[in-house]
């Protein structure tokens, strides 16, 4: 798996930014577009299910697969020894992304995703990194 997410990270990352708080990631679409368009194995490998189902069924396609693979990227520059392809991405009934593992929400993340049509991207926040309030 570390040669595919490597690959990947060689051809699709435009931005990287790592703070203690967080992770910005941003790929170029371009580029996802053609490793898409000619089956790349990297890409397909990193891609659970539930990512492919949930780009393929709300259109801009490679915009949306774009932010799940920054997704995975972050999180694996973060936590080297995952495996990615088990992560996917879920939003609730709000649309509000949350990560996954298996079955099991990640709780130590939030999750921000953009996707524009040349750069698709994510934010990692800490959980930690947040200040809550109660009233």
């Amino acid at each position: 798996m570390k040669a595919e997410i490597q690959d990947l990270w060689d051809n699709l990352v435009f931005h990287y930014e790592h703070q203690e708080e967080f992770q910005l990631i941003i790929l170029d679409n371009k580029k996802v577009k053609y490793m898409w368009d000619n089956y790349n194995a990297s890409l397909l490998k990193i891609l659970h299910k539930k990512d492919l189902h949930y780009a393929t069924s709300n259109g801009r396609f490679i915009e949306r697969i774009g932010a799940r693979l920054a997704v995975k990227l972050a999180y694996g520059k973060r936590y080297p020894k995952e495996n990615l392809k088990n992560i996917f991405i879920a939003s609730d009934t709000w649309g509000a992304p949350s990560l996954w593992y298996q079955t099991h929400e990640i709780k130590r993340v939030v999750v921000s995703l953009t996707h524009i049509p040349n750069y698709s991207g994510a934010c990692l926040h800490n959980i930690n990194s947040f200040d809550i309030v109660t009233l």
